[in-house]
């Protein structure tokens, strides 16, 4: 397995399915820098499966931070090249990815699990 900017190792992603479960089919993974705290950032595990997403810490043993349903996503913005920032009912979020490609890839998964869910909604 590459060890490129947003592939986890088999040793941290074989730790991510002990915490969130074998029986969840994870459809992405990304390394994320999370920022918290003005110009902090921390490495992070996002984790996304059929109608929820998950962070985790980069490491192992990994610990889950947080997890919330598609549903609780109240917004979806990219500022920036590499920036994914997601409003949810409980907290904020600004990730950055590895690259464009991989915020493409994260918010196209999330739109395809919500038309799955409500297939006769309009995508505006």
């Amino acid at each position: 397995m590459s060890e490129d900017g947003s592939d986890i190792g088999k040793e941290l992603l074989e730790s991510v399915r002990d915490v969130i479960g074998r029986k969840i089919k994870i459809a992405v993974r990304k390394k994320v820098k999370l920022e918290v705290k003005g110009d902090k950032v921390e490495n992070k595990v996002l984790v996304l499966a059929s109608c929820r997403a998950f962070v985790l810490t980069a490491r192992v043993p990994t610990k889950l931070e947080l997890t919330f349903s598609y549903l609780e996503i109240q917004g979806l913005s990219c500022c920036k090249p590499g920036q994914l920032i997601v409003e949810t009912e409980k907290c904020n979020l600004s990730m950055k990815l590895a690259s464009s490609e991989d915020v493409n890839e994260v918010l196209a998964h999330i739109g395809t699990c919500l038309r799955k869910i409500f297939p006769g909604l309009s995508p505006v």
